[in-house]
């Protein structure tokens, strides 16, 4: 089961007010930056990410694998 539900990575996608959230901790955990990108499938995302997420073996190595093609 996902850590966040969808209705707050929509509302991160569409700018809408996260009530419940932090938007620099939302920023900070590569799991729901994952499910941004994964939803958006833009790899532009990943300039919203914070310096930890950008840090991170694992999100760097899921991003090359992702946009692959490009």
């Amino acid at each position: 089961m996902n850590k966040y539900n969808s209705k707050v990575v929509f509302d991160y996608i569409n700018g809408n007010e996260i009530i419940d959230y932090n938007i620099d901790e939302l920023e900070d955990d590569y799991e729901f930056m994952m499910m941004v990108i994964n939803y958006t499938n833009d790899k532009n995302m990943y300039n919203l990410c914070g310096e930890k997420v950008k840090n991170d073996y694992y999100f760097i190595k899921y991003i090359v694998d992702k946009f692959s093609n490009d």
